[in-house]
């Protein structure tokens, strides 16, 4: 039994920004360069829309136009978003 009155997720403490930026991303598990669009951002994580589904704690290197320099980042979730596409959610590293 659970009480239905306590909140069962914690909400998320920074607002991510809506945006559409093409990304360059490589896996430890490949040494290919992959491609995807960052559908929205914020200072501590993203969502990658990308044509591969990637796994839970799964390591990424995240790279946007220059002059950023690539970020480290971790696979929190993975969904299906319709025709062979996914939504990744990614939190950088610090």
């Amino acid at each position: 039994r659970m009480d239905l009155s306590v909140p069962l997720a914690i909400k998320r403490r920074e607002v991510r920004h809506a945006c559409s930026v093409d990304v360059l991303y490589g896996t430890t598990a490949n040494d290919h360069v992959l491609r995807g669009t960052a559908v929205n951002m914020s200072a501590c994580g993203a969502c990658l829309r990308t044509d591969r589904e990637l796994a839970p704690e799964q390591k990424v290197i995240i790279q946007t136009n220059p002059p950023h320099p690539p970020q480290e980042a971790a696979v929190r979730w993975s969904r299906t978003s319709g025709n062979g596409s996914y939504l990744i959610g990614l939190n950088f590293s610090s």
